[in-house]
This record gives C-alpha cells, sequence and structure tokens, in this order.
C-alpha cells in the first residue's frame, strides 16, 4: 500500500497498536526486573501488565471481530504467564 494513500482512520490505528507494543514492552520489561529482584511492586505491576492483553482486545476487535481479537488477546496473556514461569524457575 502506497504511504500517500493511508486514510486517517488506518494511521489512527497505526499509531494505537504502536502505543500499545509500546506499553506492552514497558510493562514486560517491569515485571521481569521486578521478577528477577524481587521486587515490592511484583503485584501491582503484573496486574498493569496483564490489563495490556484487555487493551489489544478492545482495539483490535473493531477491525477483526470478537474471536480473533480474542484469539490475540488469549495468546498474548499465554505469552506473559509463560514468561512469568521461566522466570520464576530461574
Amino acid at each position: 500500500m502506497d504511504s500517500d494513500n493511508f486514510t486517517f482512520e488506518q494511521v489512527n490505528l497505526m499509531k494505537e497498536v504502536r502505543r500499545f507494543w509500546e506499553q506492552q514492552v514497558m510493562w514486560m520489561r517491569f515485571f521481569i526486573i521486578s521478577t528477577v529482584e524481587g521486587l515490592k511492586d511484583l503485584p501491582v505491576v503484573t496486574q498493569r501488565l496483564f490489563l495490556n492483553p484487555r487493551d489489544f482486545y478492545y482495539l483490535l476487535r473493531i477491525f477483526f471481530g470478537d474471536a480473533e481479537a480474542n484469539r490475540f488477546a488469549d495468546f498474548l496473556t499465554f505469552h506473559m504467564s509463560n514468561l512469568g514461569h521461566l522466570l520464576k524457575a530461574l
């Protein structure tokens, strides 16, 4: 797709998806540090991190429908849960 032909809605979607991924990276980093260091903020960080799949769900369902958005949110939750188990095992 030619970048000169993006609609306003497409540009906004790209910005929102980028913002959500930035949030995901930031909270995953906090989660890893808090887990490895045994910081007291781990419950709060974990709770906030696990809100990200919900945020993705609400954005993606507009464009892909409930089923696909839920599938992505479930995958993201599964991925984060496995990372938590891996970090605890280390």
